[in-house]
């Protein structure tokens, strides 16, 4: 067996997780936090207690996220990594890993429990990813391709050409 040779993007891909997961977690909490804001202010400060609310807590949501994502990111690139090739377990993994990793201070009960939904979870949605794949994959493989011959430019249609010269041949009958 051939040593497995790591991509060079496994830093790049956990910090691309990191990056997306504050991205996600600032932009799914802000209406949430707008919403939390407004509803707990008076009616003459509502909009600048949604404002402020949102400046408050979402910086804390976004970092939330992007330390869930950026440690799914490195169980997953340890996953591929042990495991010496990139398939949808390492991403089953990896999410697994994260939850039971950041649920450790509630013991060894919650910690099992939230890898194994966390698991189920993305192992639930690889699933219905390659289900979709192959679905789409298996249709468009029959469909026949069709090549299209373009008209030079300034020509026109089919039907107005014919239109044109049906009344063109009407009109010359009318003068003979």
């Amino acid at each position: 067996m051939a040593a497995y040779d790591p991509p060079p993007t496994f830093t790049y891909r956990i910090a691309k997780e990191a990056g997306t997961g504050f991205s996600i977690g600032a932009l799914a909490s802000t209406p949430y936090h707008f919403y939390k804001g407004i509803a707990s202010m008076p009616r003459g400060s509502r909009i600048t207690g949604g404002l402020q609310n949102i400046r408050m807590r979402s910086p804390a949501t976004a970092g939330s996220w992007a330390v869930w994502c950026s440690l799914f990111g490195a169980s997953e690139c340890a996953a591929a990594h042990l495991r010496a090739k990139e398939d949808p377990w390492n991403t089953i993994i990896g999410g697994a890993a994260a939850s039971g990793i950041l649920t450790l201070r509630k013991g060894p009960g919650p910690t099992v429990r939230a890898a194994l939904f966390t698991g189920w979870l993305i192992g639930l949605v690889e699933g219905v990813q390659i289900v979709m794949a192959n679905r789409f994959k298996s249709t468009a493989q029959g469909v026949p391709v069709q090549i299209v011959q373009q008209e030079p430019a300034g020509a026109l249609p089919d039907d107005l050409r014919l239109f044109l010269s049906s009344t063109q041949l009407s009109i010359n009958e009318k003068q003979n």
